[in-house]
């Protein structure tokens, strides 16, 4: 799942994600994460692995993001929309995780089989989150997130989404006993690329966290978001994710995910280390 770099800046990734974990970070802390997702799409056949790194510093209610992802997909190669665009060039979406909230960005993608593989690196996302509420217990935490996606990434290998995209969420948080519930809302001003018809989307996710102890948690996680091409379906996920707490600095995140849509990766798994500093 991939917003814009920007997007990608702000990202805790929870999940990288398609699912970057947020680390638990103390003020002036710095962040290191990096990761691997692995994604099956189901028609036409085709794979795509996606290698995201994450920078991310916090201080005090603000924590300052930046992310990019290299790219190597086999199968069916993307194709910028532009002057040598296949005729079944399409955009679908990407999700990147900013925090503990999803933004979902378009991303071109031809729908052709036998493509040669191409790698390289995506757009580059960058972020902030101001926390306006610390105390998840005695009442609700809110964030508050703007990202933005510059196209960086290559278009003639069709990595980039061919213009710049902006993103506002808010998210809630509210810890009850050892779970804690989020609910995410994100609304996309989504640039024009190429000659594609692009339109602006609503995004949101809901997910429930269960602390087991020593910092280890599971994570069940629900996105839904709009397509940002007219007429195409809309992006339903369901996934699971677990975080394993290595030591104090270091995290361990696995996740599984279920798409329910064309546009969606059928299955996607993903594993991201982080480290605080």
């Amino acid at each position: 799942m991939r917003l814009c770099y920007l997007a990608l800046v702000l990202l805790a990734l929870p999940a990288f994600a398609d699912d970057m974990p947020a680390a638990t970070t103390t003020p002036g802390a710095l962040t290191v994460s990096g990761g691997t997702n692995l994604d099956w799409y189901a028609s036409p056949t085709s794979k795509e692995a996606e290698f995201p790194f994450e920078l991310s510093y916090q201080v005090g209610r603000w924590t300052w993001e930046a992310t990019d992802t290299y790219y190597i997909r086999g199968g069916t190669a993307g194709t910028p929309a532009g002057p040598k665009a296949n005729p079944k060039t399409h955009v679908g979406m990407q999700a990147v995780h900013v925090g503990n909230t999803v933004i979902w960005v378009p991303r071109p993608r031809r729908a052709k089989a036998g493509d040669p593989t191409v790698k390289g690196w995506g757009d580059l996302g960058m972020g902030v989150t101001y926390s306006a509420l610390l105390d998840g217990e005695s009442h609700p935490g809110v964030d508050f997130t703007l990202t933005t996606t510059v196209p960086s990434g290559s278009d003639s290998k069709g990595l980039s989404g061919g213009a710049t995209n902006w993103a506002a969420g808010t998210a809630l948080n509210k810890i009850v006993g050892p779970f804690q519930f989020n609910l995410g809302v994100v609304h996309a001003w989504n640039g024009r690329p190429y000659h594609i018809a692009v339109q602006d989307t609503w995004s949101s996710e809901a997910s429930v966290v269960l602390d087991l102890h020593n910092r280890n948690t599971v994570e069940l996680d629900y996105n839904w978001a709009q397509s940002a091409a007219p007429n195409e379906p809309q992006s339903r996920t369901l996934g699971i994710n677990t975080v394993l707490a290595l030591s104090t600095r270091d995290r361990l995140g696995l996740t599984w995910t279920h798409g329910y849509s064309k546009a969606d990766p059928v299955t996607q798994v993903s594993f991201v280390f982080s480290r605080t500093y």
